[in-house]
């Protein structure tokens, strides 16, 4: 007899670890184009690392984005203009939280969270400049 759906007895609590979660929830890359359109695949990984300085005005061009995911790029430098869009169906709309992009001082960090993977995609967003610490 085939299962048609998910139960207690299938699934037992804690059965899935880290290695069974999709990539766009572990892993890491990398992005090496300074300037242009840049896609960033979602379904890729969670984490992107910024290999350069921007040298132009950028656009980051999301794909593959599910409702709930967020994403993250660090290293993120240079005093350039970044724009943000999606490949979503019939627009794209970014809530910006926080503090406006610094490019010319040290490094940022852009966290974007999925709001909506609809035809109309939503998207909150905030940046901020890093620095090593262990306090808070």
């Amino acid at each position: 007899m085939a299962l048609t759906k998910v139960t207690a007895d299938v699934l037992g609590d804690n059965s899935i670890g880290h290695t069974q979660l999709h990539n766009r929830y572990k892993n890491a890359a990398s992005i090496t184009s300074t300037s242009g359109i840049i896609n960033i695949d979602w379904s890729a990984a969670a984490v992107y690392k910024m290999e350069a300085s921007l040298t132009g005005a950028t656009t980051l061009n999301f794909t593959g984005f599910v409702k709930g995911q967020v994403l993250t790029i660090h290293q993120l430098e240079g005093a350039q203009t970044v724009t943000l869009t999606s490949d979503a169906t019939t627009s794209s709309t970014f809530y910006k939280i926080g503090a406006d992009y610094d490019g010319s001082s040290d490094p940022n960090i852009l966290q974007v969270e999925c709001l909506d993977d609809s035809a109309n995609a939503l998207f909150a967003f905030t940046t901020a400049t890093i620095a090593t610490s262990t306090t808070i």
